[in-house]
């Protein structure tokens, strides 16, 4: 069984009257497994804030499967734990050299930077921190688990980046990572010295995240790589040019429905007495309402 603790509003009703009563501890547990569920990667919410990129410490790096450190794909690696990410529960990650991490073997080292999938691209389902052609041969690649369950943290850095083919010196570093039991996918940046490589016949860069389906409403593309983008289901931007913030963090996540979980336990006062037929409102740490 999944539980959850949660802080609860309760509404009753008596003689005409509506009392609020605020329970401060109350465990519920869903008697269904998977009765809380996940949406489709166009209803996960966007954020934009600032911190700080910090290097992997103890990273694991990549071993090309095949192609190069300009354009090449990685042999995949497990995350460490199950992470659900557009309704379906991954236990491993393949990515490339080209700024995009899959959560299947990855079966190409595309460099097109399509999210919507309509053109081909990355191998469906993956999550983009900087999807270009990027060129490694400065750099690496490299990944690790952090944290202690059930709050671990996978972390897949590309390091010293070379933006575009072009690129004469690293350009850009950036992470995805991936949260245990909250299933957030977040990206975080630093720029480094070298110049944008971009070519004209260059679209620049892609960041979002893609499900497995294509098409408008499959994936959430960023319209711009400043503090305050918007993140469009409908949009597939492919020309950014201009380099994240470092300490830029870029965070998505899903959303949750308990419409089909069946719920059981005891709802009590602040002083410990019982409720009988009271209505629960579940809210995440947001307040909305779930």
């Amino acid at each position: 069984q999944n539980c959850s603790l949660w802080r609860k509003s309760l509404f009753m009703s008596k003689t005409k009257l509506i009392r609020t009563v605020v329970v401060f501890a109350v465990l519920f547990c869903f008697a269904a497994v998977g009765s809380i569920s996940a949406q489709g990667v166009a209803s996960y919410t966007f954020t934009s804030t600032s911190g700080t990129f910090t290097p992997l410490s103890a990273g694991t790096a990549l071993t090309i499967q095949s192609g190069d450190a300009d354009d090449g794909r990685y042999l995949p690696v497990p995350i460490g734990f199950t992470f659900n990410f557009d309704g379906t529960n991954y236990t491993q990650v393949g990515t490339c050299t080209n700024g995009w991490m899959s959560f299947v073997p990855a079966t190409n080292f595309a460099r097109n930077n399509d999210l919507d999938g309509t053109g081909g691209g990355a191998t469906r389902p993956f999550v983009a921190p900087f999807f270009d052609d990027h060129d490694m041969v400065s750099g690496s690649v490299s990944y690790q688990l952090s944290g202690t369950a059930p709050n671990r943290v996978f972390t897949m850095q590309w390091l010293n980046a070379r933006w575009d083919y072009l690129g004469t010196a690293p350009a850009i570093s950036f992470q995805a990572k991936l949260y245990e039991t909250t299933n957030r996918v977040q990206f975080v940046y630093r720029q480094e010295p070298g110049a944008i490589g971009i070519d004209v016949n260059s679209f620049g860069a892609s960041i979002g995240i893609a499900g497995i389906a294509t098409g408008s409403g499959q994936y959430l593309s960023l319209n711009n790589s400043g503090a305050t983008p918007t993140a469009s289901s409908t949009v597939n931007t492919m020309n950014i040019s201009t380099k994240p913030a470092t300490g830029r963090i870029y965070t998505f996540s899903p959303t949750a429905t308990a419409s089909n979980s069946s719920i059981s336990g005891k709802v009590l006062t602040s002083e410990g007495r019982g409720l009988v037929n009271a209505i629960v409102i579940l809210t995440d740490s947001q307040g909305a309402i779930r």
